[in-house]
C-alpha cells in the first residue's frame, strides 16, 4: 500500500510541471484573446463626447437629411438662414412646425416621440450645427467649416466631425471624430492638424491585424487647397474640438 501511494505521489509531482506549462499557455492564450477587445473598448470609450454624440443624435433622428447646412450655417428655415435663438429651436423640436416655403414637409414633433435625455441631445446637437456654440459663431470658422463640407470631411468624420464611420483594419475600428480624446491622440496642436490636412496620414492599423489594411486613410489636401485655406480648415476642426472643453 505504501509502494502504490509512493507511486502516485511521484507520478503527481513528475505531471506538476506540465500542468503549470499548459496552465500558464492557456492564460497567455486568454490574454492575447481578450487584449484587443480591450484595447478597441478603450480606443471607442476615447471617442465619448457629449457633443458628438448631440450631432449623431441629430444625425440618426434625420434631422440633417432636412436641415442641411448652408453657407451660413445649419438650414433652420426655408430661406436657407439659421435660427439663432435657442428658444425656437428647443420648442420647433418639441411641438414641430408646419410646412414652410423651401423645406420639405412639416416638422414632426419629438417631444411625444422620445424620452428627455435624447430631447436635450437633438437641442444640443441643433446648437452646435447652428453655430450657436463656441467657437462656431467665428467668420473664419463657418468658411472652415464650408471648406470642411466641400472637401468631404464630414463623409468620413461624421456630420459636424461628430465620427462613427466604419474603417475596418483600425484600432477603434472606425474614422475618429473631432471630439473626443481620440482625435488627440492624432495631434494636440493646430500645426499638427494642418500637417494632416496637407500632407495626408495612413491610419492607424490595429496591432492585432497587421495584416489587414485599413480601408479608409487620411487623404492629403496639399494640391488641392492653399495654405490659407488649409489654416482655416484646421483652424475649424481644432475650434469643433475644442467645444468639448
Amino acid at each position: 500500500m505504501t509502494r502504490k501511494r509512493s507511486s502516485r505521489v511521484a507520478a503527481k509531482a513528475r505531471a506538476q510541471p506540465y500542468r503549470s506549462v499548459w496552465l500558464t499557455m492557456l492564460v497567455v492564450t486568454l490574454l492575447v484573446a481578450v487584449a484587443p477587445l480591450v484595447h478597441r473598448s478603450w480606443w471607442r470609450w476615447g471617442e465619448r463626447s457629449e457633443i458628438g454624440s448631440a450631432v449623431e443624435t441629430l444625425r440618426s433622428h434625420g434631422c440633417l437629411a432636412c436641415h442641411p447646412r448652408s453657407g451660413r450655417g445649419f438650414r433652420w428655415r426655408g430661406d436657407g438662414g439659421s435660427s439663432q435663438n435657442i428658444t425656437v429651436i428647443r420648442d420647433s423640436l418639441e411641438q414641430g412646425r408646419l410646412v414652410v416655403p423651401g423645406m420639405p414637409g412639416s416638422m414632426p414633433a419629438y417631444r411625444t416621440r422620445v424620452g428627455k435625455g435624447t430631447m436635450d441631445r437633438l437641442v444640443l446637437g441643433a446648437e452646435v450645427a447652428a453655430g450657436l456654440i463656441g467657437a462656431v459663431d467665428e467668420p473664419e470658422v463657418r468658411i472652415g467649416l464650408t471648406i470642411a463640407g466641400e472637401m468631404g470631411c464630414f463623409d468620413c468624420h461624421g456630420p459636424m466631425g461628430a465620427g462613427g464611420v466604419a474603417n475596418p483594419g483600425t484600432v477603434g475600428g472606425r474614422v475618429p471624430g473631432f471630439f473626443g480624446t481620440s482625435f488627440a491622440l492624432q495631434t494636440e496642436s493646430l500645426d499638427g492638424i494642418e500637417g494632416i490636412v496637407r500632407d495626408g496620414r495612413p491610419a492607424r492599423r490595429a496591432w492585432w491585424m497587421p495584416w489587414k489594411r485599413p480601408a479608409l486613410d487620411m487623404p492629403a489636401y496639399g494640391d488641392r487647397l492653399d495654405s490659407v485655406e488649409i489654416q482655416l480648415l484646421a483652424h475649424a476642426v481644432r475650434s469643433l474640438s475644442d467645444q468639448e472643453n
